[in-house]
């Protein structure tokens, strides 16, 4: 069976995907507690349904900004798209059209704003230095028939993404992206006056990247036609809280003054009614797209190597096993930190019951002396079709062989409840 929902299209995405591009679309920042929190609380909120309504006509169509669009969801800006597929971006616009809703074109794109013709589309405004960079995209965007400003006010520098780092992340030198995010471009004086030289393109200007009702103010204040509630989906500032927590704060700050969008945790159409009932005009979707998965779904029938062979070409001993851990949601587990392994080095995936059972484990496994920077345990949740959770644990190991490591785990966990995997 092909792919169902997005969980199943991150996967398809991670197994796609090399290292260094999954590193920089799945990643967040600091330890991805944001991150995590902004999909967790979408699971927070339950609908409250009420019965014996007539609908029998439903209708997902709404207009933004004046445009009418088939649902009440945006393509949030993601850039170098091309990272992920080569057509890029056009390939978004080609699918946001046939869907019919909006494309906004990140400032670090793959491509120019007059190379992106078709649909609707609005630009997003990333203040570049020197600034004249950035007054020459946005009057390219404007001569293209793009209909609205984005500007991000989330990023006067770059997130710390640990994930970047560990893969020592690189722009591919056969892309051309259009603005240098990594190398300190970004204009850090940028301030609320500058909403002002924004507007003065004759464009609704929407100010992307707001958390607190005192923003939102001000954001109004300065002739902003809507506001975005967003963490930068957990990349830029690690703690923040997660975007649909605060969206009513939001909300009743603007109090009709602009319209309100969210972003950061939208996995399903279920999220999107959460987010209109809390007040949002419409939702913004990004790297979910390209396989964000900070509290990834795997499956629970299969082993997690998929039969593959390891670097000595054997073939993994777990396969065939079902993974019959699973705890209820209650259950205190091990911190959640998801980390990725470094091109090349070994791992392992063990399914445990319990945090005792985890940690004893380990330790019987002798691994415990490598666990510094070469070896640290990062536990996965994951949804079973019971409504179960599966905890799913993801060791890094370096310095030590990992048929060793597999072969004392064996010996000292439940042969059920362990599953092994070669690198990949």
């Amino acid at each position: 069976m092909g792919p169902v929902n997005g969980w199943d299209y991150e996967r398809l995405a991670e197994e796609k995907l090399d290292a260094n591009a999954h590193a920089y679309f799945a990643g967040g920042a600091g330890d991805e507690v944001t991150l995590r929190d902004n999909v967790a609380a979408f699971e927070r909120r339950k609908l409250r349904p009420r019965v014996l309504v007539d609908v029998g006509e439903v209708l997902t169509a709404t207009t933004v900004l004046g445009t009418e669009i088939a649902l009440p969801v945006v393509i949030a800006p993601l850039a170098m798209q091309r990272l992920a597929h080569p057509a890029g971006e056009e390939a978004t616009a080609r699918a946001a059209e046939a869907a019919g809703t909006i494309m906004c074109l990140s400032s670090a794109a793959t491509c120019a704003p007059e190379e992106l013709t078709q649909g609707d589309r609005w630009f997003q405004v990333y203040v570049w230095r020197p600034r004249a960079k950035t007054e020459a995209a946005i009057e390219q965007a404007v001569a293209h028939g793009y209909s609205a400003l984005v500007l991000t006010v989330d990023v006067p520098y770059i997130g710390r993404r640990e994930r970047d780092i560990r893969v020592d992340f690189k722009v591919p030198e056969n892309l051309t992206v259009q603005g240098n995010l990594f190398g300190g471009g970004f204009d850090a004086s940028v301030s609320w006056r500058d909403l002002e030289w924004l507007a003065g393109y004759g464009l609704p200007v929407v100010v992307k990247g707001l958390l607190t009702a005192e923003d939102a103010a001000l954001a109004c204040e300065h002739g902003a036609a809507a506001v975005v509630v967003s963490n930068h989906g957990g990349r830029q500032l690690d703690g923040v809280p997660a975007t649909l927590d605060v969206l009513e704060e939001v909300v009743d700050a603007v109090d009709g003054r602009a319209e309100v969008l969210l972003d950061g945790g939208v996995r399903r159409g279920a999220d999107v009614l959460k987010a209109l009932a809390l007040g949002a005009r419409a939702v913004m979707i990004g790297c979910c797209g390209a396989s964000r998965s900070p509290a990834k779904r795997a499956s629970p029938t299969s082993c997690a190597c998929s039969g593959r062979r390891s670097s000595s070409g054997s073939r993994c001993s777990a396969v065939g096993r079902r993974p019959t851990s699973v705890v209820h949601t209650c259950d205190e587990v091990a911190a959640a930190h998801h980390l990725h392994r470094r091109p090349g080095e070994p791992h392992l995936v063990a399914g445990v019951a319990r945090k005792q059972d985890l940690v004893a484990g380990l330790d019987a496994a002798g691994v415990g002396a490598h666990r510094c920077d070469h070896a640290r345990p990062a536990v996965r949740l994951g949804r079973r079709g019971d409504d179960q959770a599966e905890i799913r644990l993801r060791l890094l190991v370096g310095r030590l062989d990992d048929d060793e490591v597999v072969q004392r785990l064996e010996r000292e966990i439940d042969a059920a409840h362990v599953i092994a995997a070669r690198p990949r």
